[in-house]
């Protein structure tokens, strides 16, 4: 009778402590997190009664850590006395049939899969240089190498599979399943789709050089997927092939860029719930995946467009497939976890910490899991690795220490105590954090996620001998030092803590299901009520999380923080009272950095506005009557000179404001009454009217390498890029309409819009003339080698016919417009033709005569369409272009730093306007193309950047 009667007041004591502990432990998470509180911080640290309690390292921090850290103790021991949380244990299978045959072939696959990967890790390891043609060059990257490395990890997955030696049960998964990972994906696309374009989050600093490679890959660029040396020569090319083919299916601006990084997030959701579900079971799923799916942290990286949250998918992969290996070890699942630890070298820095947790994750459950686990994980690894390793060889390692503390200064000790502290800081930024911007402030989590997962931790460490708990628990803790302590930052490395989100994700769900097993809501002692009452609570706590992410990243985060100049600028520039005026001007310190990429990326080929600095902004009198014009701060001197300009310009102009939601950053709107520009005569300056895209190739209508100009005869204009090797369809408002030769053409170098339509281009690469019908489809090609022909530089639409001037040849052929030769008119006469042949480089049609331009001796013929000469003149110009404006002057463009020279039809000098006397921007490179249109504006083809329209002013 003692006995009984004992055992039941230890029950009944254990479960007082325990009830106690429990109550007591979520009491101090909440109270520990409402210390963190920044005003109550502030408050606290100005107390001088609470002197005593502050601690010499930490200040202001330490009641809400102490608070955290207590409070998560106690929950985990009063969840361990109540009982609340299970133990796994490994499952038992059935022996599966198991032949010889069977094992020969499984071990023949694993053996040709990893003799596939060495072939493919010998072929890129030697020929590094990539010293092939073009056309072998995107065989091999495209085609060859991806299929080989596909087909390496599916014999190895295959043969894996076949080497099992017991059956398990399906992993559980029905239709209940299916709906909640869709709704949880469809959570997270709702969040964020709505303001990935919004101008509030349009600048970080540096996101463009990610957008200009997924660009570069969009548009057909060989794709190396092995190579590392992507965004800044560090980011793998496969972290920014990714959006780049978000960019094909959803479109080449900012969404589709930035919905890239979406479908990571996505996908992150689907492994969270995928692990939890399998791992766990529902419940923790359903909760850790509401944790990741409304991750304001997760918000703020699809938003930025930088690659860093492709580091999750490959670490929530590796912690699922060696907890579902330890839980049924078979060789597939140690196979697919060592694919996933290799794999992570393809993305983000911080992702290849999954290759430490799968080590720490083999290792357990004891010496047998870890030797049976071992083949199968090194293979994995191994296919998948190899080759990576021996396309970017050293730089593997060099560019990971580059990312580390090992370049900090000062000596190990320095280091490695400036390593524990931010090891230490890093913990505490789930729940307070330094770094605050525009599109993080406070916690890395919110407060909910926050204290469950702590919570999660607590139980954790009171179950310890649980291999599923003990394994998350020093994941989150070797992130905290590889990823956190031993970062290069001397911060808080915000863009490698992304990785342990689903990790605390689980440990919240792991904590939600314990509890309300422990109050008997789950489990056993669970009735129908009870059970329906805990699916509430799960629905309303997703409920709250969402609520409380979403307002923190659209309402509260960007009310904590003034907005960067950069974006005030396209707030104001997109407000519907300037994008409705059709053309507007920033006002801007220059036209360098992530500005001209915003302009360009925000509406491509549409709405681009021009960017002008103050001195040209006041000197060029059209400027001040533009539409709308733009400028940061309301109140600076270079504001008020700009407003008195504008108003004195125009009667007739409405000012607006436009603040950011911190109130402290604004821009100023100038909307006058809209009137075209004075038009255009002779003088001795020129201001920009507008340009193409002037980001360097990474962009639809962005331009790498101008070869030459042509005008079709709908006004359109046509552009060779040789950099990016097409050509470019604008119209005449210099919207860009469509590419020509997207995988045809290799170097063109002059091209001619025939009047009834399509393209004739001369094609250094190909060596032939292409033609082009309307619909962009080849028609005719013809070699070089037909006309005789040796260095062709410029074609031009004469007559009926074409010209082309072929420069290394001294030849200047006629076509007609079927690509038959009719002449050629140039023939030596004279002693100095004789002596000096005439090599044409350019070409241009002044009404009905044919300019010819030598670019040796600087020369210019006037020629008659039929090719007889009627004059000619020299020029002190060599390399240059020519052009013929509707007046009748000959305009010729040189080198770089060279200025326009003018000319009379008689090639008396009309002056020069050099580089310094042209406002509102210019291209590099010098001039590789010149025209003009209707209203007689000069349009200049720079060699680099982009084409602008010009007017002519005194």
């Amino acid at each position: 009778m003692d006995r009984p009667m004992n055992e039941a007041m230890v029950r009944g004591l254990r479960g007082s402590i325990g009830s106690v502990a429990l109550g007591g432990g979520i009491l101090l998470l909440i109270l520990g997190q409402i210390a963190l509180d920044e005003s109550i911080q502030i408050r606290f640290d100005g107390d001088p009664l609470s002197s005593w309690l502050r601690s010499p390292v930490l200040p202001m921090f330490m009641p809400g850590i102490v608070g955290l850290v207590s409070g998560a103790l106690l929950f985990g021991l009063g969840a361990r006395l109540l009982g609340g949380g299970d133990r796994s244990t490994e499952e038992e299978g059935v022996p599966a049939l198991h032949s010889e045959r069977r094992r020969r072939i499984g071990f023949g696959l694993c053996g040709l899969g990893l003799v596939l990967s060495i072939a493919l890790s010998v072929h890129a390891g030697l020929s590094i240089r990539n010293d092939w043609n073009p056309d072998l060059r995107a065989l091999l990257h495209m085609w060859v190498r991806p299929g080989v490395f596909l087909l390496a990890i599916a014999c190895g997955g295959f043969g894996s599979a076949l080497l099992a030696s017991r059956r398990y049960p399906r992993l559980p998964f029905d239709l209940f399943d299916l709906l909640a990972m869709v709704a949880f994906a469809c959570l997270f696309v709702a969040a964020t789709m709505p303001t990935l374009e919004h101008w509030r989050f349009s600048y970080v600093g540096d996101e463009f050089a990610f957008y200009r490679v997924a660009y570069d890959l969009y548009s057909g660029r060989t794709f190396d997927f092995l190579w590392q040396a992507g965004v800044y020569s560090t980011h793998p090319l496969v972290s920014s092939w990714i959006p780049a083919m978000s960019m094909r299916v959803f479109g080449n601006d900012i969404l589709g860029w930035k919905l890239g990084l979406v479908a990571i997030g996505v996908l992150i959701s689907v492994l969270t719930y995928l692990a939890g579900r399998w791992v766990f079971d529902r419940p923790t799923a359903l909760v850790a995946t509401g944790v990741t799916a409304t991750a304001h942290y997760y918000y703020a990286y699809t938003h930025t467009g930088h690659n860093n949250i492709d580091a999750v998918p490959p670490v929530i992969s590796v912690i699922l497939f060696a907890l579902l290996g330890l839980r049924r070890p078979t060789p597939l699942l140690w196979f697919l976890a060592g694919a996933a630890a290799g794999g992570s070298l393809f993305f983000f820095f911080a992702a290849r910490i999954a290759g430490p947790i799968l080590a720490l994750s083999m290792l357990q459950r004891g010496r047998r899991h870890f030797l049976g686990g071992l083949g199968p994980a090194s293979l994995g690894c191994a296919i998948v690795m190899l080759p990576f390793l021996a396309r970017n060889q050293g730089e593997t390692v060099t560019r990971m220490l580059v990312e580390s503390a090992g370049i900090k200064p000062g000596g190990p000790m320095t280091v490695a105590a400036e390593a524990a502290s931010l090891t230490l800081w890093s913990a505490l930024a789930f729940h307070w954090s330094s770094a605050h911007g525009l599109y993080l402030s406070l916690g890395l989590l919110d407060p909910i996620s926050a204290l469950f997962s702590l919570a999660g931790v607590g139980l954790a460490i009171f179950r310890f001998g649980d291999y599923r708990r003990r394994t998350l628990v020093l994941a989150y803790l070797l992130i905290l030092i590889l990823a956190g302590g031993l970062a290069r930052h001397s911060g808080i490395s915000v863009p490698r803590l992304l990785i342990a989100v689903p990790v605390l994700a689980l440990l919240a769900g792991d904590a939600v299901r314990s509890f309300l097993a422990t109050v008997g809501w789950l489990g056993a002692r669970a009735d129908g009520a009870r059970r329906a009452a805990s699916g509430v609570l799960l629905i309303a706590l997703l409920v709250a999380l969402a609520f409380v992410n979403i307002y923190r990243f659209q309402v509260q985060t960007p009310a904590r923080n003034e907005t960067a100049p950069e974006a005030m600028a396209i707030a104001a520039l997109y407000d519907e009272r300037c994008s409705s005026a059709g053309e507007s001007l920033l006002i801007w310190s220059g036209r360098a950095g992530a500005i001209v990429t915003m302009l360009a990326a925000h509406d491509p080929d549409g709405y681009v506005p021009m960017i002008v600095t103050q001195e040209e902004f006041l000197a060029v009198p059209a400027y001040q009557r533009w539409p709308c014009v733009v400028l940061p701060h309301s109140k600076t001197p270079v504001t008020s000179r700009v407003i008195a300009a504008v108003r004195q310009a125009s009667p007739h102009v409405t000012m607006h404001v436009v603040t950011d939601d911190a109130g402290a950053r604004d821009a100023v709107i100038l909307r006058t009454e809209r009137a075209e520009p004075p038009p255009g005569r002779p003088g001795d300056r020129l201001y920009a009217l507008g340009a193409t895209d002037t980001r360097r190739g990474g962009a639809p209508a962005a331009l790498q390498e101008i070869t030459d100009i042509s005008r079709g005869a709908a006004g359109n204009w046509f552009v060779g890029d040789r950099g990016n090797r097409r050509i470019a369809e604008f119209s005449p408002q210099w919207h860009l309409i469509r590419h020509w030769g997207d995988g045809v053409l290799n170097d063109p170098i002059a091209l001619a819009a025939p009047p009834d339509g399509g393209l004739v281009v001369l094609d250094a690469g190909l060596r032939a003339i292409v033609r082009f019908d309307v619909s962009a489809r080849v028609v005719v090609r013809v070699s070089w080698g037909t006309f005789g022909l040796v260095g062709p530089r410029a074609i031009l639409v004469a007559g009926d016919g074409f010209q082309i001037a072929d420069r290394d040849g001294a030849t200047l052929l006629r076509l007609d417009r079927d690509l038959a030769e009719v002449g050629r008119p140039i023939v030596p006469t004279s002693p100095r033709d004789r002596a000096m042949p005439l090599r044409v480089s350019s070409l241009a049609l002044l009404e009905d005569q044919v300019l010819a331009y030598d670019a040796t001796s600087g020369r210019v013929r006037r020629l008659t369409l039929s090719g007889s000469e009627i004059a000619e003149f020299a020029t002190d110009y060599r390399d240059g272009v020519v052009a013929a404006s509707p007046d009748g002057r000959i305009w010729l463009g040189g080198a770089h730093g060279r200025p326009l020279a003018r000319f009379t039809v008689d090639g008396q000098p009309l002056g020069e306007i050099p580089p310094t006397a042209i406002a509102g921007g210019r291209g590099e490179g010098g001039v590789a193309a010149l025209a003009f249109d209707d209203q007689g504006d000069v349009v200049i083809g720079w060699r680099y950047l982009s084409v602008f329209r010009y007017r002519e002013f005194n």
